[in-house]
């Protein structure tokens, strides 16, 4: 089993980004879902010489106590502004914060069509988080230098195993003492 932070509120939109509406508020609500929906969507057009960008609180999750299985899920897409200098479309950095620090962080050059992303987290990124409860997802639009770049995130959160719940140690002793209350009647 596994358990899921997802968007639950808008920490900083630094960059402008908007939703397919045109709102600039409340855009955590647009790429929060468990099942994507392409109708709603983050979006970002890029002025050719800027990175811009917003962050995302996350909900809680318990530390799992393991290093395997942390992965950030997201869908986008980008499109170069159809300006035809033959450049790449825009880049889409995403970073996992823990507070103000990046605990991993990665690129993408997202195709024109909508695309399924997954982000494995190494063994020492994973360690390296110590408060599960205090996550944040942070995307930026990186411009490729010729104005008009759009960025569309439809889908982003955080995934880790499950926290251990027993099978062995302190719970088996606990569930021991429990011999004694065979007598009792309701």
């Amino acid at each position: 089993m596994a358990q899921f932070a997802r968007p639950d509120g808008d920490d900083n939109n630094d960059g402008e980004w908007e939703t397919e509406a045109g709102e600039d508020a409340d855009l955590y609500q647009e790429i929060d879902e468990a099942s994507t929906d392409d109708d709603d969507y983050v979006t970002k057009v890029g002025d050719g010489s800027n990175s811009f960008a917003a962050t995302f609180t996350l909900g809680n999750v318990t530390d799992p106590s393991s290093s395997s299985g942390h992965k950030v899920v997201y869908r986008a897409l980008g499109n170069d502004g159809g300006m035809g200098m033959g450049g790449s479309g825009p880049q889409l950095r995403v970073d996992l914060l823990e507070g103000s620090t990046s605990r991993a962080n990665w690129t993408v050059t997202p195709p024109t069509s909508a695309t399924n992303y997954e982000k494995t987290l190494s063994t020492s990124e994973a360690n390296s988080i110590t408060d599960y409860t205090n996550l944040k997802l942070k995307i930026t639009l990186v411009t490729n230098g010729v104005g008009g770049e759009t960025l569309r995130v439809h889908q982003a959160y955080f995934e880790c195993p499950d926290a251990g719940g027993g099978g062995g140690g302190d719970s088996l002793q606990a569930l021991s003492g429990l011999s004694a209350l065979s007598g009792l009647s309701v």
